[in-house]
C-alpha cells in the first residue's frame, strides 16, 4: 500500500524481523489503499482496515488476509463513526479495535464473529 507522486500502490510485502528479508506476496484480491492500518490477528492472519482507495473514496470494508492461502476475506460494514483513517487500531481476544483520531476521540470495537460494531468506553480508562 501507500502513495507515490501518480498512484496507490499495491506491493505487498512482508520483512522477517530476523534477517530482514523482503518477501512480495500476491493476494487474490486487489488491495489498493493508503492511510490504512494492518493489525495482525491470529494465525497467520491480519486485518486491513481504513484508508482511502485508489479513487480516494474512504474504504469502509474490513479485509481479513491470510497471509498463508494468500485469500483475502471482505467484510462489508456500516462504519459508525469517522474518520477512518489516522486512526490507531488492535486485536484483543476476538475485538478488532479502532480509536479514532483526535478532537473527538472514540473506541470502536468489531467483534469479528457476530460482525458487530460495539462503542467502548474510554472515559474511565483515560482518566486514571
Amino acid at each position: 500500500g501507500g502513495k507515490d507522486d501518480k498512484e496507490v500502490l499495491e506491493n505487498n510485502v512482508i520483512i522477517n524481523m530476523k534477517n530482514y528479508e523482503v518477501k512480495e506476496l500476491k493476494f487474490d484480491h486487489e488491495l489498493k489503499f493508503t492511510r490504512h492500518s494492518l493489525t495482525y490477528i491470529d494465525n497467520n492472519k491480519i486485518c486491513l482496515f481504513g484508508g482511502m482507495d485508489k479513487d480516494n473514496n474512504p474504504n469502509e470494508s474490513l479485509y481479513i488476509i491470510d497471509i498463508e492461502t494468500k485469500k483475502v476475506k471482505v467484510i462489508n460494514t456500516y462504519l459508525p463513526f469517522y474518520p477512518n483513517f489516522n486512526h490507531s487500531t488492535a486485536y484483543i481476544d476476538g475485538l478488532f479495535i479502532v480509536i479514532t483520531p483526535p478532537p473527538n476521540i472514540s473506541c470502536w470495537g468489531f467483534d469479528l464473529n457476530f460482525s458487530i460494531w460495539l462503542k467502548l468506553d474510554l472515559d474511565n480508562v483515560l482518566s486514571e
